[in-house]
């Protein structure tokens, strides 16, 4: 493609199509696409950007000319008698003689530009034939894939000349940037992926769908980013319009044969058949409303589900009744297709046609997973028999759960015991009703003490541990774990962790669940790769096998993303966010802003602080509107760490305000997000200059050293280690050492590295770094070489190094951007240090004079120049004025606290030529 500018509106295919339409060889360029693809887009794209050198031809094929002779051409031959209507050599030349007009009175070159070429007459396409091949003008024609163009044109195709182009539907990044260009803004990456799929990336469905839910107010703005806020209108409504147009099109018999195939789909080949005749059936697949037979019995499905429920709206309520009763054998058949039986489910519903409770329930579970509420609520209210009734009202709970409608939540999911000692309404249920009380902000105990009146069994040990867990509570957390192991030792029972299926999915549920409980005591261990395996293991077989409810499903799935991001696999994790938190429609709506705040925590633990902020910014707007795993104070928090880093510090203070809040909101309910959240919001004050030589920060690493997880730990050395403090590298060291992980080896080489303070193996280090994707760090190994090695005489080495470190940045990209010297602040340390400095003092002396190490004078030195934004001690001198003192350094270099000190940079000194 061309470096113009495109419209998001516009096929990505335009520029090409403009490209070859410029060369001498070509005659004319045939676009072919499915129906709301873009075709008609792309050429009025093309026109656009033709219009300096070209003039454009309009003609359009129609279904009520297309048997008329010369009917489209009629418009250019008014003066031509009516004796000589009929003799293609006179329409040419009275066509001709109209073309050449044009051309006189635009003084450029013409373009005849088609749009549905299938459907023009015979004797038109003729003339249309003769002046291409003749090349009295080019031409761009457009057609659906798989129509039959008329004879002359598709003659002309095969003499040469002629480019053909195909259009394929939109990619999800081209769905986002055509979603924004609509709304004027960001939308969550999880809405782009969900209107893909609702949309099939289909430009003409997708407006559609788009136009509808801001109408319903179910896309709206939060922030700065558009959500998804509430259930999508009914599937297929926007498209009323399109769905009457392509029934216009059609004749009887194949309009018979589609109505069938929306009733019945997945239809069988055979059915149709029998009904309307295969001629049809080829006619709906030529045209692109139905896809080719699939399948060992030929079944029929629609090309785009939206439209089938148009569609089914427009079917008259005696003739669905008639194409029932065509599809009566099938039935069974359809309710295993997924669209099939949603559809049969709405159909039945709406006409009062008897279905049974079992297919009810399977049709309201289904359609919660893919977020058509309306349907779930309305399908469970219909269950009539006693023994599903509690299987309804779980979809009843899980549906007001993720509407944020707590309360009746938790009326609705409030386990009770059966008299055979049986729970209801099960595991999963129970689970998303403590989900729910947690976010009423119900004390733990008083959830204990309700789960205490249920019966002694796995169902109650499961439940409580569940509590435990989202509480904090390791010594009850790991008494349960034990409980749960008493009754169910490895090994026995055929448990899913050794490979046997699970008897019902309540035990395969409660299996999950304890595991995933382990493996966040593994992460808490240091052990984030055994964690992985431990999650993987949970999930693999049974999200294949569709056996964890949506809510089991992410809860194990979050904490396997949080493992993949310890252990430093960013692609993995990327992986695992799309299969176990995306992979169903309900994933993306709501567990669509864990997937960014993960994202965004990745990004910061890789140094990339623009992207991390754009992205946790993205995740804070949508947890404020939807916030089931209670993560927005770890977001608000990671996001004010990148904005302090960034050098925006108002938004950072903002950011920490509503961290702070949103953590005292849920004291009562805590969860296990709150102890980083927690470190993430000191390191951001620490960068901020806001605490006193970071005390803040150092009180934090205090606390967490107390806690005995090794993985908030790493964190919190790691944070330390970013906020330009070189005291602790050996504890960052021995604490990466005990860690699994490659995140964990990058710190560790890192730290060992600076602290031996060898220039050779900090180029070592930095090299090994740089391939091993830890961008930032090398950045930090070669410039301390750099560093070394200018104190000790070797310039050209020390200029080489520097050139790897300024390479390195050039990598992460403009993340943290220079400040002017009047709007840094010093601590009154780092005043100390840098006027002795000035003084002429080296950093052994200073270091003698105020009774600390060498590392520590470094550091205040790494922070002074950073914040001044010098690279030297000549640049530090000019900064700071010749001859300021101990007794007055705060002419040069105000005190501590001032709005507006930027981030620390990697860069602190540059080696001298």
């Amino acid at each position: 493609m061309s470096g113009e500018a495109r419209s998001p509106f516009e096929p990505r295919d335009t520029a090409r199509v403009v490209d070859l339409i410029r060369r001498a060889a070509t005659a004319a360029v045939l676009v072919l696409g499915e129906m709301g693809v873009g075709k008609s887009a792309l050429l009025d794209g093309a026109c656009r950007r033709l219009e300096d050198t070209m003039e454009p031809f309009r003609l359009h094929g129609s279904p009520a000319l297309s048997k008329v002779p010369y009917g489209v051409l009629a418009p250019f031959l008014g003066a031509l008698p009516a004796d000589e209507a009929g003799s293609r050599v006179q329409v040419l030349r009275a066509f001709w003689r109209a073309v050449e007009a044009l051309r006189r009175d635009r003084k450029r070159d013409l373009l005849l530009v088609i749009d549905d070429a299938q459907e023009l007459d015979a004797a038109s396409s003729a003339v249309v034939a003769e002046l291409v091949s003749a090349r009295w003008m080019k031409a761009l024609v457009a057609a659906p894939s798989g129509a039959a163009l008329p004879r002359p044109l598709m003659e002309l195709w095969l003499d040469g000349g002629v480019e053909r182009v195909d259009l394929g539907p939109l990619t999800v990044a081209e769905v986002r940037e055509f979603i924004e260009a609509a709304v004027g803004g960001a939308v969550l990456p999880s809405v782009a992926q969900y209107l893909w799929q609702e949309s099939e990336g289909n430009p003409l469905v997708l407006g559609r769908i788009v136009d509808e839910a801001r109408r319903a107010g179910a896309l709206a703005l939060r922030g700065k980013t558009w959500l998804i806020t509430a259930d999508l209108p009914g599937r297929g409504e926007g498209l009323l319009g399109l769905a009457r147009a392509q029934l216009a099109r059609l004749t009887d018999n194949e309009r018979e044969a589609l109505s069938l195939i929306v009733v019945a789909e997945p239809a069988p080949f055979e059915l149709i058949e029998r009904e309307c005749g295969a001629e049809a059936i080829s006619r709906l697949v030529s045209t692109r409303l139905v896809r080719p037979p699939e399948g060992p019995e030929g079944v029929l499905r629609l090309r785009h589900p939206v439209y089938g429920d148009a569609l089914l709206n427009l079917i008259p309520y005696t003739t669905s009744l008639k194409l029932r009763r065509h599809a009566t054998a099938y039935t069974a058949r359809q309710a295993a297709s997924a669209q099939g039986l949603l559809r049969a489910t709405t159909w039945a519903l709406e006409c009062g046609f008897p279905i049974e409770d079992s297919t009810l329930l399977d049709a309201a579970r289904l359609a919660h997973r893919l977020f058509e509420n309306g349907l779930a609520v309305r399908a469970a209210q219909a269950v009539q028999d006693p023994d599903l009734q509690a299987g309804a009202r779980e979809v009843l709970g899980q549906v007001a759960y993720g509407r944020g409608q707590y309360a009746e939540a938790v009326e609705l999911l409030r386990p009770f015991a059966l008299p055979d000692g049986a729970v209801r309404p099960g595991i999963s249920g129970a689970l998303v009703w403590i989900a729910a009380r947690m976010a009423l902000g119900h004390a733990p105990q008083d959830i204990r003490a309700d789960l205490d009146q249920l019966p002694e069994g796995e169902c109650r040990i499961v439940l409580t541990l569940v509590t435990d867990f989202l509480a904090n509570d390791s010594e009850r957390v790991a008494a349960g774990i034990a409980s749960w192991r008493r009754r169910n030792p490895p090994g026995a029972g055929g448990s899913p962790a050794d490979g046997a299926a699970a008897e019902s999915a309540g035990e395969r549920a409660a299996e999950a669940v304890v595991r995933t409980v382990e493996a966040e005591q593994l992460l808490g261990a240091g052990q984030p790769v055994q964690a992985m395996a431990v999650l993987r293991g949970v999930l693999e077989s049974a999200v294949a096998e569709g056996a964890l409810e949506p809510y089991v499903q992410a809860f194990a799935g979050v904490r396997l993303v949080i493992a993949d991001l310890s252990a430093g696999e960013w692609d993995t994790a990327e992986a695992d966010i799309r299969r176990f938190l995306a992979a169903t429609t309900l994933g993306l709506v709501s567990d669509g802003a864990a997937a960014e705040t993960a994202r965004g925590l990745a990004h910061l633990r890789r140094g990339r602080f623009r992207k991390a902020q754009s992205t946790l910014l993205h995740a804070v707007d949508a947890l404020r509107e939807r916030d089931p795993q209670h993560i927005l104070p770890l977001a608000a928090a990671a996001a004010a760490y990148a904005s302090a880093h960034l050098g925006e510090h108002d938004g950072a203070r903002d950011l920490l305000g509503e961290a702070g809040s949103r953590s005292r909101d849920s004291e009562d309910s805590a969860v296990v997000a709150a102890p980083f959240a927690g470190l993430f919001a000191a390191a951001a004050r620490e960068v901020l200059g806001e605490g006193t030589d970071g005390a803040g920060l150092e009180q934090v690493l205090a606390d967490v050293s107390d806690r005995g997880r090794l993985d908030l730990e790493l964190q919190a050395e790691i944070l330390w280690f970013e906020a330009g403090h070189r005291d602790r590298l050996e504890r960052l060291a021995a604490v990466a050492r005990r860690s699994e992980g490659r995140w964990a080896a990058s710190a560790g080489r890192t730290a060992s590295a600076l602290a031996s303070g060898d220039p050779d193996v900090l180029l070592e280090a930095g090299e090994a770094l740089m391939r091993a994707g830890a961008i930032r760090y090398a950045r930090e190994c070669f410039a301390e070489a750099s560093r070394a090695l200018d104190r000790a005489q070797r310039r050209a080495a020390a200029r080489a190094a520097w050139s790897r470190a300024l390479e390195c940045g050039a990598a992460l990209g403009d993340e943290e951007p220079r400040r002017p010297p009047h709007a840094q602040r010093l601590t009154r340390r780092e005043r100390e240090v840098v006027a002795l400095a000035v003084a002429g003092l080296s950093d052994r002396d200073i270091a003698a004079r105020l009774t600390v190490s060498v590392r520590t004078v470094e550091g205040h030195l790494y922070r002074a120049y950073a914040k001044l934004d010098v690279t030297s001690r000549e640049q530090l001198t000019m900064a700071v004025g010749p001859g300021s003192g101990p007794a007055a350094p705060g002419a040069a270099a105000p005190g501590p606290g001032a709005p507006g000190a930027a981030a620390p940079r990697p860069e602190i000194s540059r080696p001298e030529n």
